[in-house]
């Protein structure tokens, strides 16, 4: 869940962002579970 909330926090966030910045999400869990993703702003 700690992903969703540091998620959420960003988009809260996004008038920082700038227009062609990327931002990596990583998660890791027991034994070998890996979760990343590439997120990027768009225009709503």
């Amino acid at each position: 869940p700690t992903v969703f909330f540091v998620l959420k926090h960003m988009l809260q966030e996004r008038k920082n962002w700038m227009k062609k910045q990327r931002i990596m999400a990583a998660g890791f869990g027991p034994g070998i579970t890996i979760e990343t993703a590439l997120l990027e702003p768009v225009n709503e």
